[in-house]
């Protein structure tokens, strides 16, 4: 999973490598400020968008309805309204363009294939991500967040301006690609600027345990926004055995805020003055303060142990650690299963009771929050299009090619064909006043009223 987080002036912008379950993904880069973040094997087949907890999620996948590999990049909501483009690739491969203060950013996420596979399959998935970075506008600030599968080494001989003085591992065939990719594009690998802790840099670990590798990486196209790049270890998540990846970069998004009318002011410079203090620890002390509401369906029970299965990863006890992610996921499981009964029940009781608004509530979040839509088209000769004029023009195209069809050249046979009957005679009679009363009875309570502005409930009323 990979990701960034941008935001204004005083903060900074991170970004992540790894996969997880978008609830409690939401909630882990809630926790560590993450802006945007790219992910990896999502599995979702086909290319759209959904949200989930203050997060916005773009994903690509099997165009064959398939649930393997894809990718995916997250926009938090407070940055949303800055993207200006959604490109869906492939399975292996999408694109998100943002705008900042000064320009446009394009954020590329990636999922290369393993050293096991072919050597054509790696050299046409770095031909097809060229050819994506080939249609982004060369001013744009470049961020391509990958799972490269590839490790950097620690000879830097003719890589000098791509690789930094804190590689590792041992190079092959898929490090070569990667960096020759990186030198042809004149980017960075961020996290070989930076000397860390080995715990700091190590972003997959085998299932064994005894063999750590730095095989996620965050490229940037200038260092001069990178700030810093490390593995943050106290994210947890449950089915992978990849690190998250995160590197704060200097960028300044230029979010679109909607203005709320009249709010309150909170004049908090006024704490510092020992008066105003005490009255307000005399305050909080007598009233209390405001319990927050805590969102989703995850039980006390289960966060309880999702703090643990951290503790134990920390701690390095990989045993107790396994034992709690399974005992974690099965508590995830019974929690989803008892919040969708629940609402399931109180759709049922409101609608026996013949009460609409609050039971079409409930059934909003029982269904998908955001239908999926694909942010690109193709053109007649397979190029992806996804700015707005373009897609204009080639949907006027396809139309156009299916009004323009040349007549038919052979002449329809009619010999023995038999009218059709004409249809009955539409009975224009007023109708009587007991056939009105039985259709007002058969009305249905709980309707909006027509233009008449006469409720059903009424019209029953009047006998």
């Amino acid at each position: 999973m990979f990701g960034c987080v941008l935001s204004e002036k005083k903060n900074q912008t991170r970004i992540i490598v790894r996969h997880a379950r978008s609830d409690r993904l939401s909630g882990e880069l809630s926790r560590l400020r993450v802006d945007i973040v790219g992910l990896s094997e999502t599995r979702r087949p086909g290319s759209g968008e959904t949200s989930s907890v203050g997060y916005t999620y773009y994903w690509s996948g099997m165009s064959n309805g398939h649930r393997v590999r894809g990718v995916a990049i997250g926009i938090s909501s407070k940055l949303q309204p800055s993207v200006v483009e959604v490109t869906p690739v492939d399975d292996r491969i999408m694109r998100v363009r943002m705008k900042h203060t000064l320009g446009f950013m394009s954020f590329v996420a990636v999922y290369a294939p393993t050293e096991m596979r072919k050597t054509e399959e790696k050299e046409m998935f770095y031909a097809k991500l060229d050819s994506v970075l080939d249609q982004c506008p060369p001013r744009d600030t470049l961020i391509v967040l990958g799972d490269f599968n590839a490790t950097t080494g620690t000879v830097r001989d003719g890589y000098e301006l791509c690789v930094g003085p804190h590689g590792s591992g041992t190079r092959n065939t898929n490090s070569y690609l990667l960096l020759n990719f990186a030198r042809s594009r004149m980017l960075r690998i961020a996290g070989s600027w930076y000397q860390r802790p080995e715990l700091h840099r190590w972003t997959w670990y085998s299932n064994a345990g005894g063999v750590a590798k730095e095989i996620d990486h965050i490229l940037v196209s200038t260092r001069r926004i990178l700030q810093n790049c490390r593995v943050y270890r106290s994210a947890e998540f449950f089915g992978t055995d990849d690190r998250l990846v995160v590197a704060t970069l200097k960028l300044h998004v230029k979010s679109r805020r909607i203005s709320r009318g009249n709010h309150t002011v909170f004049h908090l410079e006024k704490l510092k003055d020992l008066t105003c203090a005490h009255e307000y620890a005399a305050a909080k002390e007598c009233i209390g303060e405001r319990p927050r509401s805590r969102r989703g369906f995850v039980s006390t029970e289960t966060l309880e142990k999702i703090e643990e299965s951290r503790a134990a990863r920390l701690a390095g006890n990989r045993d107790q650690h396994r034992a709690l992610s399974r005992w974690t996921r099965t508590l995830l499981r019974r929690d989803k299963e008892r919040y969708v009964r629940s609402l399931a029940e109180d759709v049922e009781g409101h609608l026996n009771a013949n009460d609409l608004r609050p039971a079409y509530r409930a059934l909003k979040k029982l269904r998908s929050k955001s239908p999926s839509r694909a942010s690109a088209i193709r053109t007649a000769d397979g190029r992806l299009v996804s700015d707005m004029d373009g897609q204009m023009a080639r949907w006027a195209e396809y139309f156009g090619q299916l009004v323009t069809v040349d007549p038919p050249t052979e002449q329809l046979h009619t010999t023995g064909l038999q009218a059709v009957d004409a249809d009955s005679p539409i009975d224009e009679t007023a109708p009587s006043l007991d056939e009105v009363r039985e259709a007002v009875a058969k009305l249905r309570g709980g309707k909006a009223a027509g233009v008449c502005n006469i409720s059903a409930e009424l019209s029953q009323s009047w006998g």
